[in-house]
């Protein structure tokens, strides 16, 4: 009989417990920190220049030459990666004797530099090989110098000098070569 007696009032102990505990109060009090907003950057570049069209091209003679300028107008700093895309609907057989220079910055822009955010160093040849050498470069490192990327705001200007070279043999006497200059922009360290 005691059992059961103890085990009532143990039983009612804990529910009186369970009431006092489930109604106290504590203080509690809440702030927040202003309105939090995240957004992606953006990666976008503007090309401006001229294609080439150059006729009558004779080995030894002086290189044509177009300048091309490329601005970052994105929100995010980037590298730049070209590429020579040959247009299939030729033969494209002068790719393999025409020769290629790259000047970043060259002193004779003609439009002069006023206003420009320039990036990278002045007069830097960054490409002097043959033409089909840079229709394989798969890397960034062709544009950039020393590995800098290119901040928004800041425009890359190039100098394009094509030629035929003087030791350019009688087996090229009438070809073409036809391809689009295309640039791509990484985002600074995604590759």
């Amino acid at each position: 009989m005691r059992r059961p007696i103890l085990a009532s009032l143990l039983m009612i102990g804990l529910a009186i417990t369970l009431v006092v505990g489930a109604t106290a109060a504590w203080f509690t009090g809440s702030a927040t920190v202003g309105e939090h907003e995240f957004q992606a950057g953006t990666l976008k570049i503007m090309v401006t220049g001229s294609a080439f069209d150059v006729a009558n091209m004779a080995p030894g003679n002086d290189p044509a030459v177009e300048y091309v300028t490329v601005k970052n107008t994105g929100s995010l700093d980037l590298l730049l990666k070209a590429a020579l895309i040959d247009d299939e609907t030729t033969e494209n057989g002068l790719k393999d004797a025409l020769h290629l220079a790259v000047t970043l910055n060259p002193e004779d822009y003609p439009q002069g530099y006023h206003g420009l955010e320039l990036y990278g160093s002045a007069e830097k040849t960054i490409f002097d090989q043959p033409l089909a050498e840079f229709a394989r470069v798969d890397n960034f490192d062709t544009w950039l110098i020393d590995n800098l990327p290119l901040a928004p705001g800041s425009t890359a200007v190039y100098k394009l000098e094509v030629s035929l070279p003087q030791s350019t043999g009688n087996s090229y006497q009438g070809k073409s070569y036809k391809a689009n200059l295309r640039f791509d922009a990484v985002q600074m360290g995604g590759i």
